[in-house]
């Protein structure tokens, strides 16, 4: 949300409603509830025919993309979570990977305030294991950060 709207995009989140003040505070223009229901007629009644793209972190998939406008963009950042491309929406996964400059650049961000890390727990590296079953749990707010 932060990155999007630090581009100057308008920005249309879906969250629980106890996190929608703080998607607001990082700058979402309009927040949809999340749970189930019509996700998509919900933004188009925000948005009139839809947004030009969606980036789906939660997994969203289908209920995400008929939330974008026919012949928009849909990125899907887990594996496996990519819907069907359907009205000509292009449709890709974002794959993680080795990003020296982009990593630079995230950080310099998070430096300047620019963009806010939500952390929920440092641990120490010993405790990964642990992290790992904290993770598979679900439920965390923020990450989790383990140090040498």
């Amino acid at each position: 949300v932060q990155l999007a709207a630090a581009r100057g995009l308008r920005v249309v989140a879906t969250a629980r409603a106890a996190d929608e003040p703080l998607v607001r505070e990082l700058g979402a223009a309009h927040v949809v509830p999340a749970g189930p229901g019509r996700l998509g007629g919900a933004v188009r009644g925000l948005v009139p025919g839809g947004v030009a793209g969606a980036l789906d972190a939660a997994v969203l998939g289908a209920a995400a993309l008929d939330a974008v406008r026919t012949g928009g963009a849909f990125a899907a950042l887990v594996a496996g979570g990519a819907p069907y491309p359907l009205r000509g929406i292009r449709v890709a996964p974002v794959w993680v990977r080795a990003d020296p400059a982009g990593l630079t650049l995230l950080a310099h961000l998070a430096g300047t305030g620019v963009l806010t890390p939500r952390v929920a727990d440092v641990l120490p590296l010993a405790d990964a294991a642990k992290a790992h079953h904290r993770l598979a749990e679900g439920g965390l707010r923020g990450r989790l950060v383990l140090v040498p």
